[in-house]
């Protein structure tokens, strides 16, 4: 039977399938997407729901089912309900360390709220004293808007009604995200997509063990979608090899056992020409660039014109921020085009409470954000002990504090639209700011840029990542920097995580043509500033698990080969 019809028969069994609770395990690019869009365009006058982890994903869906579904991350679904459920309230990512404060003043302590509502701990002290900051201030954050829709939903003060209910990412959901999607799961019919290979989050109280428990699940028919149409077969190959080396050694035996299969058709270009994964050696960080700007030289036109039509970057620069920094000074030096999804930093804490301000100018809220800024903790104490979570906040305020905020708001504002303000109004700015000026003039004053780039689609297109930002892409050609011990993995060989090897597998299936991985002797210097020779980094203990055949070595390059 032919690999074609056996992709078809993995789909058909999913889309015939009458269980009110299917689970499919499916590997990178085994076509999640357009199974869903397959099923929605089953009964497309049906109300779907589509729910990711990864705000990427949300956009890729989103373009390819259209309005046939609602298609949602966790918190802008929960957040939207909460607004049909209780009204309006603003939303602020910066609300849980203000209650933090809040807290700390009352009780000496500052709790781990986000900690605290992800694993669904029980602290009701705690869980309380948030709900009630969050009412006062009317302003709700990301977890909490999770876990007060799910507890909406518990006590049967709200009811969520769909026909189909599609979950995307299962791997990367917390303890009170599965609560949430087994509450919805009672009046609902679920289907879930995961795979626990792919489980890179640490961060965030996420673990594989909900999709492995649910896999176990009676309640759920099990599905697969095994092969993967976006990578070359070497690189199928790899991770398969990967996966028994490392299991092998009694580590990530955890893992639901599954098929992971190259689909071949339509793939004999890739898999001609790039039949081998490259290695490659160079002495720095700062010779990342050199190697990586020598190899797109020699990318064919072809690969770049795919890049473009199928809408992927087509250099994938994957590694440590540390590594990605330096390459970036590189690809600047040599006049390079690129983007980044790394470095992007956060505004100024003193820009994001203006901003807030600016919106919404009498709510507590803004002025408690204020205060935060300009008084001490006794201060602050004595203001919210007097308002005690009732009165107005503007109300108990030194009068001339709140005109001249309010004054600061008038001339933001002014400055905002024009661009400019009188040089009266910069010199009251200064005397109110004081140290925040600097930051919050030049925020409000930097124009828009109005003017779109060009794209030369003759170029590459080039986009630096991290490992956990790698997650939702995909790329022609991929560079995975770094490739030491320490670095990939960051932890010995005796004690690697499964978040370790899950980062390298995501890494190696980003790739649609061609996957590098570089490694470095040293970071910056080979020797330290007494000329001390520094022992080299040990080539990634993971490397050595591929096998031999399916890699070209390029060997040592020095800088001069570069």
């Amino acid at each position: 039977m032919c690999e074609e019809t056996i992709r078809k028969d993995y789909l058909s069994n999913i889309l015939n399938s009458k269980s009110e609770k299917r689970l499919i395990v499916a590997g990178p690019g085994t076509g999640k997407t357009f199974t869903f869009t397959e099923i929605i365009n089953q009964n497309p006058s049906d109300r779907y729901l589509v729910m990711t982890f990864i705000n990427k994903l949300v956009d890729d869906l989103k373009s390819q089912l259209g309005d046939q579904a609602d298609v949602k991350t966790f918190h802008s679904f929960c957040i939207e309900n909460l607004h049909k459920i209780i009204g309006d309230f603003e939303i602020s990512p910066v609300l849980t360390n203000i209650v933090k404060t809040d807290f700390s003043i009352f009780h000496d302590k500052k709790p781990n709220f986000e900690f605290i509502f992800q694993t669904l701990a029980k602290k009701e002290d705690e869980i309380s004293f948030f709900f009630k900051c969050s009412r006062y201030y009317n302003v709700v954050s990301f977890d909490d808007s999770v876990y007060f829709l799910l507890t909406l939903l518990k006590q049967n003060k709200a009811s969520i009604n769909y026909d189909l209910i599609l979950i995307d990412e299962y791997q990367d959901f917390n303890p009170l995200e599965v609560d949430l999607i087994n509450k919805l799961s009672e009046s609902n019919n679920i289907l879930i997509i995961g795979d626990d290979d792919q489980a890179i989050y640490s961060g965030r109280n996420s673990s594989p063990v909900h999709l492995r428990e649910l896999y176990k699940n009676e309640d759920y028919d099990f599905f697969e979608l095994p092969y993967c149409s976006r990578c070359p077969k070497v690189i199928i190959d790899a991770v398969n090899s990967f996966i028994d080396e490392i299991q092998s050694l009694d580590t990530f035996n955890d893992r639901i056992d599954k098929k992971f299969l190259p689909y071949l058709t339509g793939k004999e270009y890739e898999n001609s020409t790039y039949s081998k994964i490259i290695k490659a050696k160079v002495p720095t960080a700062k010779t990342f660039g050199k190697y990586i700007l020598n190899e797109i030289r020699t990318i064919p036109t072809q690969d770049i014109g795919d890049s473009y039509l199928n809408s992927y970057p087509t250099i994938l620069i994957i590694g440590q921020t540390h590594y990605l920094k330096e390459i970036e000074k590189s690809f600047r030096k040599d006049g390079l085009r690129f983007s980044s999804q790394f470095s992007a930093t956060q505004l100024a804490t003193e820009i994001q409470y203006y901003q807030f301000f600016l919106e919404n100018e009498k709510s507590n809220f803004s002025w408690r954000l204020l205060i935060e800024l300009y008084y001490n903790e006794t201060k602050i104490t004595e203001i919210l002990t007097k308002a005690n979570y009732e009165t107005h906040l503007v109300d108990i305020l030194d009068k001339e504090f709140v005109n001249s905020q309010k004054k600061v708001r008038d001339i933001l504002i002014e400055l905002y639209k024009e661009k400019s303000t009188s040089e009266e109004n910069v010199t009251l700015l200064k005397r109110i700011l004081g140290s925040y000026f600097s930051n919050i003039y030049d925020y409000f004053k930097k124009p828009e840029d109005d003017n779109k780039t060009v794209i030369d689609k003759s170029k590459p297109n080039i986009l630096l990542t991290t490992f956990e930002g790698s997650k939702g892409l995909s790329g022609g050609h991929i560079f995975i920097v770094g490739c030491h011990n320490g670095s990939m993995p960051k932890i010995r060989k005796d004690k690697i995580s499964d978040i370790e090897i899950s980062k390298f597998i995501v890494a190696l299936t980003r790739t649609r043509k061609q996957c590098h991985l570089v490694t470095n002797n040293w970071f910056m210097n080979p020797k330290d500033s007494n000329g001390k020779w520094l022992p080299k980094f040990e080539e990634s203990y993971f490397l050595s698990l591929l096998p031999k055949e399916i890699i070209e070595d390029k060997g040592y390059l020095k800088s001069s080969d570069l």
